[in-house]
C-alpha cells in the first residue's frame, strides 16, 4: 500500500488505538518534530524511532481502520540523534549525515548499545510477552516526550536517550536472534557457562528454549561488537551501489566506492594500503591472538583514496566509542566520569567485576578480548585525560570536541585523515601540540623489534601489556 492509503496521528494526537485524543501537553513529541517527517497537515508520517518502538514498532492506520493496530504499518521511524554507522562512514565528521532510512539492523544495534552502556540484560530491551507486538501500543514517558530545556538535545547518539521500558518488537527480536546465531565464543569448561556468554550458569537449568535462558543474561561487549560488524556490512551492501547518487554526504560516501572487503589480520598484507593505515593496524591491534581480527577495507576513487582521486584501498577506522559510545574498558568497569545518560549505581562499592558480570573471576581481559579478536578498533580512553583541561557539561559537547580537535576530516594523498590542530589551556598558558611524526615512526620500529625478537621470550600477558603501552603512546602522539 502507498503512504497516502494511511491515516497518521496528528502532532498532538495520541498515537495509540482508538483514543482520538488531542493534547499537546501529553502526546506531542519534540523529537518527532525535530527528527521525524511531518506533512502539511501536521501529521506525524514518520515518528522518531523511540516513539515507533514504544508503539510496538508500528505506526498509523489504514484508511477506514482508524485506531485499529491490526491495520498499522511497521516502521523503524527516524533516529533522534546520531548513530555509530554514520559516524564511521562520515569519517568521524562533526556533522555526520545519512541518506538512507534506518535499517532493522541499525535499530537492533542501537538498543543493544543502550543495554550494554547501562548494564542491562537482553530481556530489558525485548518484547517477550505473548501476542503481536504492534497490538501493544504505547507512548514513551513524559520525560522523553517533553524534556526540560536543561535536557534537550544534549546527546550525541540517539540510543543513549532510550527510556527504560521501551523495547524492540518481535519482528526485530527475530532479526537479533539471526545475528546472534552467527556469534562464536570459544570457552574452556563450557558446561559452566550460559552459551555465547561469560556468565555462569550456576544452579540454573537451561530452558528447553535456550533463548529464554540467554535473554536473562547481560549484554556483553563482544555481542555488541558482533552486531556492529554485521550492521556495518549490511549498510555497505545497501549503499555502495548508490554512492554516486547519494547527496549531501560527508567522508567515505562522498567518494566513489566500488567495493568493500572484510579482511582478517593474517591476510592484510595482500592489500595495497597506505603506510598510515599499516601503522594504524600495527599499533591498534597486536599481532598475537588477533590473527582473525577483521578489518573493513574500501576500494574506490576520490581524494580520501589518493590525491589524484585515482583508485585505491583504505581501511575504515573504527573507534571504541563508535561501538560503545564510550571506551571499551568503561563498558566493563563502568568507571568513566564523563558517561552521560547512564543509569546510576550500576556498581556498588562492595561489588567487583566477578559479581557485576556473574563471571568466574575478576579478570576483565576476556570480556575485552571478545571484541578485539573479532574486530580491530582504536582505543580512545586517552581522551578522558584531555577532558580535564576543558569544561564540557554534556554528551554532545564531549563528542563534538573529540571530533573537532582529534578527528577532523582532511582530504590528502597520504590518507592521514586524523588531523590535530588545537591548544590546551594548562595553568593559564597555551601549549601548542607539536609534530609527532618521527615519534610515531620510532614506535613502528619498536613494534617490529618486539614482534621479531621479544614476543617469543616473554609470556602472553607481558607481551599484551607491552603492545597496550605502545598503543597508548601512539594515541598520545596522535
Amino acid at each position: 500500500m502507498r503512504l497516502t492509503d494511511y491515516i497518521y496521528p496528528h502532532l498532538d494526537e495520541d498515537p495509540r488505538e482508538g483514543c482520538q485524543m488531542i493534547d499537546s501537553t501529553r502526546f506531542s513529541c519534540k523529537k518527532c518534530i525535530q527528527y521525524g517527517i511531518i506533512n502539511s497537515d501536521e501529521m506525524r508520517v514518520e515518528p522518531c524511532t523511540i516513539c515507533a518502538m514504544a508503539n510496538g514498532g508500528a505506526w498509523g492506520w489504514e484508511k477506514d481502520h482508524y485506531g485499529d493496530p491490526s491495520y498499522s504499518f511497521k516502521t523503524n521511524g527516524c533516529p533522534p540523534g546520531r548513530d555509530s554507522i554514520s559516524d564511521v562512514l562520515s569519517n568521524h565528521d562533526v556533522d555526520p549525515d545519512n541518506d538512507w532510512f534506518i535499517t532493522d539492523e541499525e535499530v537492533v544495534l542501537g538498543f543493544a548499545q543502550y543495554a550494554l552502556y547501562n548494564h542491562y540484560k537482553w530481556k530489558d530491551i525485548l518484547d517477550l510477552k505473548e501476542g503481536v507486538s504492534k497490538h501493544r501500543t504505547g507512548i514513551p514517558p513524559m520525560s522523553y516526550l517533553q524534556p526540560s530545556e536543561d535536557n534537550l538535545d544534549y546527546h550525541w547518539y540517539w540510543w543513549k536517550i532510550i527510556p527504560y521500558g521501551v523495547v524492540l518488537p518481535k519482528r526485530l527480536r527475530n532479526v537479533l536472534q539471526k545475528q546472534l546465531v552467527q556469534y562464536e565464543l570459544e570457552m574452556v569448561n563450557q558446561d559452566l557457562f550460559i552459551p555465547k556468554t561469560h556468565q555462569l550458569k550456576g544452579d540454573r537449568e537451561l530452558s528447553d528454549d535456550i533463548w529464554e535462558t540467554f535473554w536473562d543474561t547481560y549484554v556483553e561487549p563482544g555481542h555488541v561488537a558482533h552486531l556492529f560488524s554485521l550492521t556495518l556490512k549490511s549498510v555497505l551492501e545497501i549503499c555502495i551501489p548508490h554512492t554516486s547518487i547519494l547527496e549531501g554526504q560527508r567522508g567515505w560516501f562522498n567518494q566513489e566506492i566500488n567495493s568493500f572487503s572484510i579482511v582478517e589480520q593474517q591476510d592484510i598484507e595482500g592489500y595495497d594500503l597506505p603506510e598510515c593505515d599499516k601503522l594504524w593496524v600495527q599499533l591498534c591491534c597486536a599481532s598475537r591472538f588477533t590473527e582473525h581480527s577483521k578489518y573493513f577495507i574500501l576500494r574506490g576513487e576520490g581524494t580520501l583514496f589518493n590525491e589524484d582521486s585515482s583508485e585505491g584501498e583504505r581501511i575504515l577506522r573504527i573507534l571504541d566509542r563508535d561501538i560503545f559510545g564510550t571506551y571499551l574498558t568503561d563498558i566493563i568497569t563502568y568507571s568513566c566520569e564523563n558517561a552521560f545518560y547512564r543509569r546510576e549505581n550500576i556498581v556498588s562499592q562492595s561489588q567487583n567485576i566477578k559479581d557485576l558480570w556473574n563471571t568466574l573471576n575478576n579478570d576483565i581481559f576476556s570480556l575485552s578480548f571478545d571484541v578485539v579478536r573479532n574486530l580491530c578498533i582504536e582505543s580512545t580512553d586517552w581522551f578522558e585525560e584531555r577532558l580535564t583541561y576543558v569544561h564540557l557539561m554534556d554528551d554532545y559537547g564531549n563528542e563534538r570536541f573529540f571530533r573537532e580537535d582529534n578527528y577532523s576530516t582532511n582530504d590528502n594523498n597520504e590518507g592521514d585523515y586524523h588531523v590535530i590542530s588545537y591548544e590546551i589551556n594548562t595553568n593559564g598558558g597555551e601549549d601548542n601540540i607539536p609534530e609527532w611524526t618521527e615519534h610515531i615512526s620510532k614506535l613502528k620500529e619498536l613494534q617490529i623489534i618486539i614482534d621479531d625478537e621479544v614476543k617469543e621470550k616473554v609470556d602472553d600477558g607481558t607481551y599484551l601489556k607491552i603492545m597496550d603501552g605502545l598503543g597508548e603512546l601512539y594515541n598520545m602522539y596522535q
